[in-house]
């Protein structure tokens, strides 16, 4: 897609990613940023929109972050996710505003989980 230059750029040597396909089409992806014990993107194609994959995909990166030794994970959701975080046990921290590269500004939360503890049999 055109946008894939910029999705590949996302990606740094501290990253791990995990990518849901169903019937070879990748329906979404997410990374973690494990120096900056950050969820650094998840994305759903829009045919797959609520159908529980972005919480699976969430739940795994989650578990990636917990094994390499990650107590909390930080993330900058945009203000229409918010609900999907909290639902996933995410608090807000603060608001703000993420400036993408091309210089365009958007708001949205800040957010922190405990990874302590994970509940395995979510």
């Amino acid at each position: 897609t055109r946008d894939l230059g910029r999705y590949l750029r996302m990606f740094v040597a501290d990253s791990r990613c995990v990518v849901a396909v169903k019937n070879d089409v990748i329906c979404g992806f997410g990374s973690i940023t494990l120096e900056r014990s950050r969820l650094a993107s998840l994305f759903m194609h829009s045919d797959y929109a609520g159908k529980g994959i972005g919480k699976l995909l969430l739940q795994n990166l989650e578990r990636i972050a917990e094994d390499s030794g990650i107590a909390a994970l930080h993330v900058s959701a945009s203000l229409n996710a918010r609900d999907f975080y909290e639902r996933q046990g995410y608090k807000t921290i603060a608001m703000g505003k993420h400036r993408f590269a091309d210089g365009l500004e958007m708001a949205c939360v800040e957010m922190l989980k405990s990874l302590r503890a994970l509940d395995r049999s979510q």
